[in-house]
């Protein structure tokens, strides 16, 4: 065990270690030159006060959780891995497995680079394993299906006492004479893919060091996209729809409401260009371009996280009156339809693959999203705010696709390859989140009445 170095990310709070046993106190010294905690007790039990040894635990496993504490794994002389602490809800198992229990890396384990390091890290862990040596890699990977420390560390000491930790710590799980583990029979981890998990952990502060939130951490280091993406083709000037005469018309929000449905059968009279238009300018349109803290924001007719509305809208029209077949791209502040491309083999497989009904949609709204707009402000949160934000106007469009007496439906899927392709972008700096299915409503579906 040792004293955390200063490095960036730790971990470190106030500990409340209370008055301590005056050989509790000397043991603590001597972190700042490392210290195993074997060799911690033996010195505080060689006072005879056996109660000052379980003092001792108590300080330390307190200093753990606070990141006043790392865990380092020693061959010789040489560092093989450091456990650091990311949280104060992070606990080491109190001993060591047994030689014959079998252990395995757990499913939800990832080693990758962070800055200079390398790092094992888990979305079930409070803390993270800076790996400093090769052999603790090898050590690690060593455990991957069921094996157990007798196995692991033959002669050598080192890759056990690794495995230990990693049992202590979390990463590595008990399997039983099958091969599973405790993870594979939990019922609530059961449903948990590890991307998902992973995800849902690093965009929640508490489980990781990283910073989170408004931190701008690519500013100076890349420009900003603009607020609206610029017109790179020809485009199509749609008619500016009358909101004040729509409100009017509009059944109210509660009838709307309780009126939305998926409609997956579109009817036989293709989509007007004029209820697309509307339909996006409601949702959709820029209303105003302003500066902002650092760049310039835009305000729209939905909630973006510190305004900087990513997303972009793309249109592949099958069955639009007045709209050539092809893929669009809505230019919500000057309200266009920029051409993208006609009607070609990847098109077609775009809107068959977001078939939801017996024939592919009329219209198909792909949500794609410029990246670097959030992630150039927000740090570890950016790409859950885009997926909120896809969610929230993906409800918008349902809610005035109703009202306006069309048929809408999202999309579970979207082929984010066949899309890069249609549209000629790179999918990593605008990629497809969402995707929504427009047409006009069969003849057998009843419009939404006011109440």
């Amino acid at each position: 065990m040792c004293a955390p170095g200063a490095m960036p990310g730790s971990m470190i709070e106030r500990a409340r270690l209370g008055r301590l046993p005056a050989a509790v106190a000397g043991a603590l010294a001597a972190l700042s030159q490392g210290a195993t905690e074997d060799a911690l007790a033996d010195e505080v039990r060689r006072t005879g006060d056996a109660a000052a040894v379980a003092v001792l635990h108590v300080a330390l496993d307190r200093l753990l959780r606070a990141g006043a504490l790392h865990v380092a794994v020693r061959a010789g002389d040489r560092v093989l891995a450091v456990l650091e602490p990311a949280s104060p809800e992070f606990r080491l198992r109190p001993a060591d497995p047994p030689l014959d229990r079998r252990l395995r890396l757990s499913r939800f384990a990832c080693l990758r680079r962070d800055g200079d390091a390398v790092v094992l890290d888990s979305p079930r862990v409070r803390a993270r394993l800076v790996v400093a040596e090769p052999a603790a890699a090898a050590a690690i990977a060593a455990i991957a299906a069921p094996s157990t420390l007798r196995r692991v560390g033959a002669e050598r000491a080192a890759p056990v006492a690794l495995a230990c930790l990693l049992w202590r710590a979390g990463f590595a799980v008990e399997v039983d004479g099958d091969g599973r583990s405790a993870e594979d029979r939990d019922p609530a981890l059961a449903g948990w893919e590890f991307h998902d998990l992973w995800f849902h952990a690093r965009s929640q502060r508490g489980r990781h060091l990283g910073a989170i939130g408004a931190s701008y951490p690519l500013a100076g280091r890349v420009d900003p996209p603009p607020a609206v993406a610029p017109l790179r083709r020809p485009a199509v000037d749609l008619p500016r729809p009358d909101l004040a005469a729509a409100a009017r018309r509009d059944p109210p929000l509660a009838a709307v409401m309780e009126a939305r449905r998926s409609t997956r059968e579109a009817g036989r009279r293709p989509i007007a260009l004029a209820e697309l238009g509307e339909l996006l300018h409601r949702c959709a349109g820029v209303r105003a371009v302003l500066p902002g803290e650092r760049d310039e924001v835009s305000r729209r007719p939905y909630p973006s996280a510190g305004a900087r509305y990513p997303l972009e809208i793309y249109a592949a029209a099958r069955a639009c009156e007045a709209l050539a077949p092809g893929l669009w791209h809505y230019e919500p502040l000057g309200h266009r339809l920029e051409t993208v491309c006609s009607m070609n083999v990847h098109v077609e497989a775009l809107l068959a693959g977001a078939t939801v009904g017996a024939e592919p949609p009329q219209v198909l709204l792909v949500l794609a999203a410029r990246f670097l707009r959030v992630s150039w402000k927000y740090a570890s949160i950016a790409y859950a705010l885009v997926v909120q934000e896809a969610g929230i106007l993906t409800q918008n469009l349902y809610l005035a696709a109703t009202a306006m007496q069309l048929g809408a439906c999202a999309v579970g899927g979207c082929d984010s390859e066949r899309f890069a392709r249609a549209a000629g972008v790179d999918p990593d700096v605008e990629g497809a989140i969402a995707a929504i299915a427009l047409g006009s409503l069969p003849s057998a579906q009843p419009p939404v009445v006011s109440w």
